[in-house]
């Protein structure tokens, strides 16, 4: 099904296979999001659109992460704290939350909007009208513990944080 809706936007924007659009920034201070598209045919890029994300949710050096097109025709896009929706190239809302940390990547399907959260190692989930559901943690339970203790172990130490045999100290 996805490669049939993928067909069909392509198909409607007279777009071939040779041809994808890619969200990127302009990894400078300002933090804008671009989107592009790639000929693979002419080795053209040519930009679809630019955007001044709001100072507020500027990252430096980080533009648009990721995108995906819904089903009643706007582009949602997400920069590294927030996801814009566009029709026709035009900014029509935006959702902040606290919570947004390092996004990475968005789809739909069906009623709902799944962001990836890097910064909490999550996928957010929202009804289309940005109603917060839930979220799925890929973090281990222990980590999240060691990490509101305080401590952020590097990656190689996540190991050491499943040993369930307990000595009677927490973990370090």
């Amino acid at each position: 099904m996805r490669k049939r809706c993928v067909k069909q936007i392509m198909d409607e924007a007279n777009m071939s296979e040779d041809r994808c659009w890619a969200t990127l920034g302009a990894f400078d201070e300002k933090g804008d999001g671009r989107i592009v598209e790639l000929d693979a045919n002419t080795g053209t890029v040519n930009e679809i659109m630019q955007f001044a994300q709001p100072p507020q949710l500027r990252v430096a050096g980080k533009g648009f992460t990721g995108g995906t097109w819904l089903s009643d025709g706007k582009l949602a896009v997400c920069g590294a704290s927030a996801v814009y929706f566009f029709v026709d190239g035009v900014h029509k809302d935006t959702w902040a939350l606290p919570s947004f940390n390092d996004l990475h990547g968005l789809c739909a399907h069906g009623n709902r909007i799944y962001v990836v959260n890097t910064g909490l190692d999550t996928i957010d989930v929202f009804n289309l009208d940005g109603q917060f559901r839930g979220s799925h943690s890929f973090e281990t339970p222990w980590l999240a513990t060691s990490r509101i203790l305080g401590d952020y172990p590097e990656r190689s130490a996540w190991s050491s944080l499943h040993d369930g045999h307990w000595n009677g100290e927490w973990p370090k």
